[in-house]
């Protein structure tokens, strides 16, 4: 298994995005997932996780690790087994792990203006 790793299309255009599927959204700085962030959103994900994102006003300059916060919610901190696993293959991961992590790249293939890297 695989966290997915995402990056915005070339010719993304975040206002076309039907916001109105989302009613958290949140405009100004999103500083707790990067203080250049304009606007953003989250979305709940399994076991009290969420995925927050985060766009800067220059879009080329997104990228999926600084715009991007896996939040556990319970203890108000980032993920820490998402962000361990990151980087490679996960053998086995724990029932939870796996929910967040298949909650997390369904999530983030459903977004219009993001492509799989």
């Amino acid at each position: 298994m695989k966290i997915k790793r995402f990056k915005m299309k070339p010719d993304a255009d975040i206002s076309l995005f039907p916001w109105g599927r989302i009613p958290r959204i949140t405009y100004g700085k999103v500083s707790y997932v990067n203080e250049n962030s304009v606007c953003g959103f989250w979305e709940p994900l399994d076991h009290e996780i969420s995925v927050n994102i985060a766009f800067p006003e220059d879009l080329s300059e997104w990228n999926d690790f600084d715009y991007i916060l896996v939040m556990d919610e319970d203890f108000g901190q980032p993920y820490g087994p998402f962000y361990d696993f990151m980087g490679g293959e996960i053998k086995e991961p724990w029932e939870a792990l796996k929910e967040v992590i298949e909650g997390y790249n369904d999530f983030m293939l459903s977004l219009t203006f993001l492509e799989e890297k």
